[in-house]
C-alpha cells in the first residue's frame, strides 16, 4: 500500500451519518462509498509546486483488510522517493503517532488483528476537520458484538424502524 494523506490523494474524507461497523457488518448499501480511496497519487507530484486548483474531492471510501493481514503505509510530504530501503525492520519504533516532516517520509506498518473500524488521522485537530484522514475497517466480520445503541442514526436507524414495525 503507498501513500494514503488525503490531500496527496486527493480524497478528503467526509464521515457518513450511518455509523461503518453496522454498515459493514450487516451489508447496507448506501452508507458510505464502497470503493477503497486511492492508494496512489502521480509520481509527477511535487509538494514545493502545489496544483494551480487545490480542491481536492470529498470521499467516504474504506480501505478494507483481512484479519492479520499486514499492512504497509507510506505517508510522504515529498515527490516519491526511495524509501523502501531505508525500511527499519529489524527494530521499528511501537508508536501510535508519527512525525512526517515537511518533504520527508514515514513508513508504517501493522498487522490487522484488531477487528473493527478504526479512524487513521491527522492528531492536528483542525487538519482532521479538513478532511486529513481515511478509515480502516479490519476484519468486521470477526466482531463478536455490536451494540444496539449503535445503530442508531443513518440508514441504520431506518432499518432498525421497519424491523421493529415487523416484529
Amino acid at each position: 500500500m503507498d501513500t494514503l494523506n488525503g490531500p496527496l490523494t486527493n480524497v478528503l474524507l467526509a464521515l457518513p451519518t450511518t455509523p461503518y461497523l453496522g454498515s459493514i457488518r450487516f451489508n447496507v448499501n448506501g452508507a458510505f462509498d464502497p470503493k477503497s480511496p486511492p492508494d496512489n497519487f502521480s509520481e509527477n507530484y511535487d509538494i514545493s509546486k502545489p496544483p494551480l486548483n487545490p480542491n481536492s474531492n470529498v470521499g467516504s471510501g474504506v480501505y478494507m483488510f483481512q484479519f492479520n493481514q499486514v499492512v504497509d503505509v507510506i505517508l510522504q510530504n515529498a515527490n516519491m522517493g526511495d524509501y523502501e530501503s531505508k525500511f527499519n525492520l529489524k527494530n521499528p519504533s511501537l508508536r501510535n503517532i508519527a512525525v512526517l516532516f515537511p518533504y520527508g517520509w514515514t513508513a508504517l506498518r501493522f498487522k490487522a488483528d484488531n477487528p473493527g473500524v478504526w479512524a487513521f488521522h491527522c492528531p492536528i485537530e483542525p487538519h482532521l476537520h479538513m478532511g486529513m484522514g481515511v478509515i480502516f475497517a479490519e476484519a468486521v466480520q470477526n466482531v463478536k458484538s455490536i451494540p444496539r445503541d449503535a445503530f442508531a442514526c443513518g440508514i441504520l436507524k431506518k432499518v432498525l424502524m421497519n424491523n421493529k414495525e415487523h416484529n
